[in-house]
């Protein structure tokens, strides 16, 4: 152990942890925009709401393997430019990227969303097979292919297939929902043991409440407290108008979390208002209840983005359950 710690230190310097470093970077970069741009085809991104994943087979294939070509990509082009001493203990990149992707879903608070079994396997599995192709492609000077040699891989076709039956399974992920639940539920009551003095003086009412819960439960799942940190520095520099607070609410001033509350909450009872009169002015009266009203509401706080309106949608359908009868409270507005 001592021999093989000592061998990895003479070989890595900082120069070549930085290089190493920065493409680490690059991967997770690529790899969230691949993913981002791989919904259609079965890519499942985290998030709030109650979702089962989909594609099992394509998720954990794209988040093994996507790395390991990166790798392989990275160790082709640095030693056809010349710089075969960044090959050096390369597999680093990867250890590297795990690390930091796990640091900053960790920041972000999605560590609590995700299947920890499930993404440490995925972080392992990767790590080993890179390791591996590294001592293996460490003694050759080209890894590029012989293309006649692919000609007998005729196994690939096998694991294609194999892999297009897995993809098509479906099995029921019951934690998922149950990871996703517990967080809404956890954040709900953390913030109404922060906020509660605030919102329940200012709303009067349950519909309110929860409606504001909801939303502030996912804006600070894309924003949250070290990243609003960074946003009040950019504003300090910038002076440009932006959104601010937990809440989110565009302001041309600097504006702590419980300002962007009230703020907030003003935009909610006047879009609520807006969602009422609507519907008794087009005679629409089956859709005057308070889960369309919440989907209505979402829209106008951020400009009718459907996927945040079905995201706030589903916080609220978990949060409503904390109240009694938010229907009564709805129909008093």
């Amino acid at each position: 152990m001592c021999n093989l710690l000592g061998n990895f230190l003479s070989d890595y310097n900082w120069n070549i942890g930085i290089i190493h470093s920065l493409a680490a970077i690059g991967l997770f970069c690529i790899v969230n925009w691949l993913g981002k741009h791989s919904i259609s085809i079965g890519y499942m991104q985290i998030s709030v709401s109650t979702e089962e994943e989909s594609s099992p087979a394509f998720n954990f294939i794209f988040r093994v393997i996507s790395p390991i070509v990166y790798f392989i990509f990275f160790i082709v082009v640095v030693q056809n430019l010349g710089f075969k001493e960044y090959t050096k203990n390369a597999y680093m990149i990867v250890i590297f990227y795990w690390a930091f992707r796990t640091v900053i879903r960790g920041l972000w608070g999605r560590m609590a969303l995700t299947n920890k079994v499930g993404y440490f396997t995925c972080a392992i599995i990767c790590i080993c097979i890179t390791y591996w192709l590294y001592f293996t492609v460490s003694k050759v000077d080209n890894i590029l292919p012989d293309p006649k040699s692919l000609l007998n891989e005729m196994w690939i076709l096998m694991i294609l297939f194999i892999y297009n039956v897995i993809n098509r399974l479906q099995p029921s992920d019951n934690n998922a929902i149950n990871r996703k639940e517990h967080y809404i539920k956890k954040k709900y009551l953390k913030y109404k043991k922060e906020y509660n003095y605030i919102i329940k003086n200012i709303c009067h009412n349950q519909f309110y409440e929860a409606t504001t819960y909801a939303i502030m439960i996912y804006e600070n799942f894309n924003r949250p407290k070290f990243v609003r940190f960074i946003e009040k520095i950019y504003f300090h520099i910038t002076k440009k108008p932006i959104t601010l607070g937990i809440m989110q609410v565009r302001t041309k001033k600097l504006i702590d979390d419980e300002t962007s509350i009230v703020m907030a909450i003003d935009i909610i009872k006047k879009a609520t208002l807006k969602h009422k009169h609507r519907i008794k002015d087009s005679s629409e009266y089956e859709y005057d209840n308070p889960h369309i009203a919440v989907y209505e509401i979402a829209g106008t706080y951020n400009c009718n983005n459907g996927k945040y309106q079905s995201e706030v949608s589903d916080i609220y359908d978990i949060i409503e359950k904390k109240y009694n009868n938010i229907n009564k409270h709805y129909n008093k507005i």
